[in-house]
């Protein structure tokens, strides 16, 4: 009987079901086990003085429980604090990133308004160009003519001389 009361007992303490996947379950399978070691230890030390060794044992178990417990307990918090900076952090990058989508529509619309600028400053310039050239074409038409009309005149003046004075 003292035996498997001894393996029952160690059974509790270092039982660790295989399914636990979180600290959480880890913390509520410790506090379980603790409560039951609890009860056992409370049982046992009932019991003659026989069983003191067994309790003794017991208790040491308990409160390695007891510091494993904290320590899940203190990781716990550890966990919760992280994640709140986590989504803090992320929180802020999201709200990081809205901003600089938002920064980079007001530009495109911007680079949007001075591309048309630039599109009818060039075609204004193109326009300009155009009655430049046209104004120029003119003046040398008009300058071609006047040379010509001035090598006319003076083939006039050099026959009309050479009829006035012949020799």
């Amino acid at each position: 009987m003292k035996k498997y009361l001894a393996g029952e007992v160690t059974d509790l303490l270092f039982y660790c079901p295989p399914n636990k996947r979180s600290e959480t379950d880890l913390s509520d399978d410790l506090q379980t086990r603790l409560a039951a070691a609890e009860t056992r230890l409370n049982t046992l030390a009932a019991r003659p003085i026989r069983r003191a060794t067994q309790a003794q044992a017991l208790g040491r178990r308990v409160i390695a429980l007891q510091g494993r417990l904290a320590a899940a307990s203190i990781t716990r918090e550890q966990m919760r604090d992280e994640l709140r900076r986590t989504r803090e952090t992320l929180a802020a990058c999201e709200l990081s990133q809205r901003a600089l989508e938002d920064c980079t529509t007001h530009l495109r619309r911007q680079v949007g308004i001075l591309e048309g600028r630039l599109t009818d400053m060039q075609s204004e310039l193109d326009r300009s160009a155009l009655r430049t050239q046209r104004q120029l074409d003119r003046s040398d038409a008009e300058r071609d003519k006047f040379r010509m009309r001035a090598h006319q005149a003076e083939t006039c003046l050099a026959d009309t001389s050479a009829g006035l004075n012949p020799g």
